[in-house]
């Protein structure tokens, strides 16, 4: 849903539905780091094309559901689990039965290949989302509505799923504590989230040297560190091993391996010479 400034920084303070997935490692394109991030310095992403046709259509997919239902539907403010206020979420809407209602606009080439990975019927995503909010609302499950290429809604109802939905509470307060106040990021995170997380900290360095002996800051320098004097090893390994190969074939066109790979060495139309080494299934090329 479309969300007002006031409840963007409620969402900062908290875990909100559509952080549900991330926060247990089951998002498709989101770490449990790139979540982090999120948290501590602020989401970045300002939309694109999707999010607006999808905050758009949200009104019509919410009248329509309602309708195809028949049922009515309220618009509650940020809501809060009982237990804690890390525990958070925004409606698309409430219905009159009390089951939450998720409006989702998917485009048809997604659905139709997401077909085998379905929980309950909805996306795994969407299914962590609603256990998520019924969680929170104590509802007694969900109506997740598709608008599925523009044309076709689909409603899919998923019941409260009552032990995931305690274990997700435990499993978000310890994650905000373990991560967010002691201010440790997780390990979980692609290339990009650590190089975006370490960007974020260097932004602090005009202010100032940034100290911390934090574990996972610590394990992220002494990585780069490790894959650095790495690659420098390998070149220098790589420039030794073409220079004996490159001496080895002398005048000759290159090297039959036989069934186990060849290496060729000739000069292009710039003149340059090429040393080409295809070993079994693989195929390098060096200039």
């Amino acid at each position: 849903m479309s969300l007002t400034d006031a409840q963007r920084e409620a969402r900062r303070a908290g875990i909100g539905g559509s952080d549900a997935a991330a926060v247990v490692g089951r998002h498709p394109t989101k770490t449990p780091l790139a979540l982090y991030i999120d948290k501590v310095y602020g989401d970045d992403f300002e939309g694109n094309a999707r999010t607006e046709a999808g905050n758009r259509l949200e009104p019509v997919i919410r009248e329509w559901a309602a309708e195809k239902l028949g049922e009515t539907f309220t618009l509650p403010d940020t809501m809060y689990h009982p237990k804690t206020r890390r525990m958070l979420v925004n409606l698309d809407g409430l219905l009159s039965s009390g089951w939450v209602l998720e409006c989702k606009n998917v485009d048809g080439l997604v659905w139709r290949a997401s077909q085998d990975e379905l929980v309950d019927g909805v996306l795994r995503t969407h299914w962590w989302q609603v256990q998520h909010a019924v969680e929170v609302v104590d509802a007694p499950g969900a109506v997740v509505a598709y608008l599925v290429a523009g044309n076709d809604l689909i409603l899919e109802r998923v019941e409260r799923n009552r032990v995931v939905g305690d274990r997700l509470r435990r499993h978000i307060e310890a994650w905000w504590e373990r991560h967010i106040i002691a201010q440790v990021p997780p390990e979980n995170g692609s290339a990009d989230d650590r190089m975006s997380l370490l960007e974020k900290l260097h932004a602090k360095e005009s202010a100032g040297m940034l100290k911390t002996d934090a574990e996972s800051i610590v394990s992220l320098a002494r990585e780069y560190d490790a894959c650095r004097k790495a690659v420098a090893v390998a070149e220098k390994n790589r420039d030794i091993a073409k220079a004996n190969l490159c001496s080895v074939i002398g005048s000759a066109a290159g090297l039959d391996l036989g069934p186990v790979g060849k290496v060729t060495w000739k000069a292009g139309k710039n003149g340059v010479r090429t040393l080409n080494v295809r070993m079994a299934d693989t195929e390098q090329h060096d200039g």
